[in-house]
Parts: structure tokens; C-alpha cells; sequence
């Protein structure tokens, strides 16, 4: 679910869709302008700011209001249902597992120390 509504309401409008736009308030949950999403540019987000303007995170990781006029990058998000992360962790788990097996075949294969 993706929040679309004001910045300072992020709830009030969502959507279900599974690609989104970052919002200001997931933003500032991952640690805002110290986070991994600072690369010292504009972007947009995916809530208004008022009215007329879209909110944009500028180059110092301030927020402000902005016209849909000009070209900024965006920060998109997906959302990953947790049962589908939990079978890729368990797939890699096995995988993992199965490697350590297979090394230590070789191992005793190959009278590798």
C-alpha cells in the first residue's frame, strides 16, 4: 500500500498498487537525509505538498512544494508481500545448505585441507 495523500496526512489517500513513489513519510522513517536515499539531488515524492505543488526532497534533504513541471528523478518503492520474502530466505537457506555439502564432498574428494 502506498501513501499518496498530503505530506503531512500521508494516510489519507492510499493505493494498493505494488510500485509506488516514495512518500515523506516512509522517507523520514529510513533516516531522511542520512540515509541511503540522499544523493544530494532533487526528487520527487509521491504526496502532494498543498493544493498545486508536489512535494520534492532538494539537494540538502528539505522538503518543499514544487509545480509538475520539471524533470527530477524519483525514488520508487516496491512492495514485497512478507511470504514471498520468507520462501525467497528459506530458498536461499537451502541453497547455502547444499553448497556446504557439496564443498565438503570435494573436500574429501580431492583430500583438499
Amino acid at each position: 500500500m502506498f501513501n499518496i495523500g498530503p505530506y503531512n496526512n500521508v494516510s489519507e489517500i492510499v493505493t494498493n498498487k505494488k510500485v509506488g513513489l516514495l512518500d515523506f513519510d516512509q522517507y523520514e522513517r529510513v533516516g531522511g537525509y542520512n540515509s541511503f536515499l540522499t544523493i544530494k539531488d532533487y526528487f520527487w515524492l509521491g504526496n502532494y505538498y498543498d493544493s498545486t505543488n508536489i512535494s520534492v526532497i532538494k539537494n540538502d534533504g528539505n522538503m518543499f512544494g514544487r509545480y509538475l513541471v520539471s524533470s527530477l528523478g524519483v525514488r520508487p518503492v516496491i512492495y514485497l508481500n512478507l511470504d514471498v520474502l520468507k520462501k525467497i530466505l528459506l530458498m536461499e537457506m537451502v541453497l547455502l545448505k547444499n553448497l556446504i555439502i557439496l564443498n565438503n564432498i570435494l573436500h574429501k574428494i580431492f583430500d583438499i585441507v
